[in-house]
């Protein structure tokens, strides 16, 4: 299980410091915090730490689309940087994925 989280938290760094670049301090502690969500053995904590997986990879897939229009409109070139974000991006949304595993799922139950 540990092999499994270590993208998590990797992405969970990315994501913070991509908030900490704008000054949005709150959105990077909850990133920062997100993976100890999954201290918590219920299934409630595994599914909000996918769904912060998958808006990980939205929120990265819109800074792609940002920065794209801003050098389109300089006329410098964007598709290294769409390649590396979407690498990015795909990495984040794929941290999520990987905790749907059975052997995960089972150490998480809905209820007791």
């Amino acid at each position: 299980m540990f092999f499994r989280v270590i993208p998590l938290i990797l992405a969970s760094l990315m994501l913070s410091a991509h908030f900490y670049r704008h000054w949005n301090y709150p959105l990077m502690i909850v990133s920062l915090l997100a993976p100890c969500l999954l201290l918590i053995k219920r299934r409630w904590g595994l599914i909000a730490v996918q769904s912060f997986a998958a808006f990980g990879g939205v929120v990265w897939t819109l800074t792609i689309i940002d920065i794209a229009k801003e050098r389109m409109a300089t006329g410098q070139p964007w598709g290294k940087m769409a390649m590396i974000l979407g690498a990015v991006a795909l990495f984040t949304a794929a941290s999520g994925l990987i905790l749907n595993a059975k052997k995960i799922k089972e150490k998480y139950p809905p209820k007791h």
